[in-house]
């Protein structure tokens, strides 16, 4: 099992943006991510080390797995627009 943490930036998408049905399926796939198990919707994020995406719809959820720590981070969540969306928020990481 491990622990879920949100950053400020993460939490304020949650709250304003998405609609309760987009909510409900982010906490099922997170609950994923808890158990050990990384959805089909996951994929890893090239250049950085612990860095990987879920995606929900047009929804992208930036993440950090630590494996050792036991620990996932929520960096940012966003409707994706473009390719650039990743490489303005590489600095999140």
């Amino acid at each position: 099992m491990a622990e879920v943490f949100f950053r400020p930036r993460a939490l304020r998408a949650l709250e304003k943006s998405l609609s309760k049905k987009e909510r409900e399926k982010l906490n099922e796939l997170i609950d994923q991510l808890v158990r050990g198990l990384f959805p089909p919707a996951t994929k890893k994020l090239s250049g950085m080390e612990n860095a990987y995406r879920l995606r929900i719809g047009r929804w992208r959820v930036l993440f950090m797995f630590f494996v050792l720590e036991k620990r996932i981070e929520i960096v940012d969540i966003f409707m994706e627009k473009g390719a650039r969306d990743y490489k303005r928020r590489q600095k999140l990481f």
